[in-house]
């Protein structure tokens, strides 16, 4: 589940993630369910987020930083 294609840009994948993450912060199981994807799925797109700057972890919930809700 890339998160960000070779172009740089968000894939339908990484939107709908950030997405999630627009109104609530979220652990990995949550957004899991939300997303209908599997837990290994969710915490490598996590991965990727994090180091894209676009994500962070905070209280074992992830949340959006500055620069990722820019995609919004």
């Amino acid at each position: 589940m890339p998160c960000i294609d070779d172009s740089g840009n968000l894939s339908e994948s990484g939107k709908a993630l950030i997405t999630a993450l627009s109104k609530d912060s979220l652990d990995v199981k949550e957004i899991s369910s939300r997303l209908g994807v599997p837990l290994f799925k969710v915490r490598s797109s996590i991965r990727e987020l994090i180091e894209a700057n676009l994500i962070e972890e905070e209280n074992k919930k992830y949340i959006l930083t500055e620069e990722g809700k820019k995609f919004l």
